[in-house]
């Protein structure tokens, strides 16, 4: 069944997934589709952590609630679905660049970020009760602080300005028909989607370890529980979020 998407737009917030959380925390009925909409996060969240800088009204900065109702352990299935939403917008604007996934759920032009999500999972029993999907995507932002290692934006990449509503539409639009194949017989899609998409795959890549350990491997995929799997010096690991992280150099 389609995602009905209802629209709240706020000036600013903390951040907009936090901001849900809250709502959802008051209302616990709050349907499927239930969007935030910011111009501006003054504690705008990442993955581990990290902070997300955006320029007041120049990006999409959105969270929207998702019941999608999976075991928790196939939640890395969701990531999926909402990357491969991103980039079907991304794709359907022409970029130039190659569009690329980097894991688990940052979306690349060539070697510059475009997009961060966030997803916060609550569990009801074994399984996935409510989701709070948070992205921000770079749409007209031309500038941005010098702490951001490797940035681009749609504006960069295609030369051009665009309508935060209308790009908004476009954007939930793909996310919707990427979330169908969650209620498909066939999960096979998605997964397959995102691998042939990942960022490096095959190639060697540089990496860092929680205890601070650098070393190259080779990206040989992803597996059912969200783990990197890289090879090196012969032999395969497969690694969490938390303990390995791209070096990726300016």
């Amino acid at each position: 069944m389609d995602i009905l998407w209802d629209i709240l737009s706020i000036e600013e917030c903390n951040s907009s997934n936090t901001y849900l959380g809250e709502l959802l925390s008051q209302n616990p009925t709050i349907n499927e589709g239930f969007t935030i909409r910011t111009n501006f996060q003054s504690q705008g969240r990442g993955q581990r952590d990290n902070i997300w800088k955006s320029n007041k009204g120049d990006n999409l900065l959105i969270s929207f609630l998702l019941k999608p109702g999976l075991p928790a352990k196939r939640q890395f299935l969701l990531n999926q679905i909402v990357c491969l939403g991103i980039c079907e917008y991304l794709i359907d604007h022409d970029i130039k660049g190659e569009i690329r996934i980097k894991w688990p759920n940052d979306i690349y032009v060539d070697d510059r970020k475009i997009c961060g999500i966030l997803i916060q999972n609550m569990l009801q029993g074994v399984n996935i009760h409510n989701s709070i999907v948070g992205i921000g995507l770079n749409i007209n932002q031309k500038e941005f602080d010098q702490s951001i290692p490797n940035p681009t934006s749609l504006s960069l990449e295609k030369e051009n300005d665009y309508n935060l509503e209308n790009e908004m539409i476009k954007l939930l639009d793909c996310i919707n028909s990427s979330y169908q194949e969650l209620f498909r017989v066939r999960k096979a899609k998605p997964q397959s989607m995102y691998r042939f998409l990942l960022y490096k795959l095959n190639e060697e890549q540089k990496f860092i370890t929680e205890l601070g350990k650098e070393f190259v491997g080779i990206i040989k995929g992803v597996d059912d529980l969200g783990r990197l799997e890289v090879e090196s010096e012969g032999v395969k690991n497969y690694y969490n979020f938390s303990e390995i992280k791209f070096i990726i150099e300016k």
